[in-house]
């Protein structure tokens, strides 16, 4: 079978998965959006407006 085109050269680097390099792009992006979503843009928040950790109270009131 002859090369077909450019999208042979695609499917190369993962075509034992079954799995396009588009997909692949795809997906990284999707794990790389959720984990700065999840961790990054949090970190930067408390940083950026000085975000205090909650100091805990005893039962009459005071701080322990």
């Amino acid at each position: 079978m002859a090369n077909s085109g450019a999208g042979d050269d695609a499917v190369a680097a993962f075509g034992f998965l079954g799995i396009s390099s588009w997909a692949v792009a795809i997906m990284g992006g999707l794990i790389l959006a959720t984990a700065l979503t999840l961790l990054f843009l949090p970190a930067l928040y408390a940083a950026w407006f000085r975000v205090k950790k909650p100091v805990a109270l005893a039962k009459d009131g005071t701080a322990v």
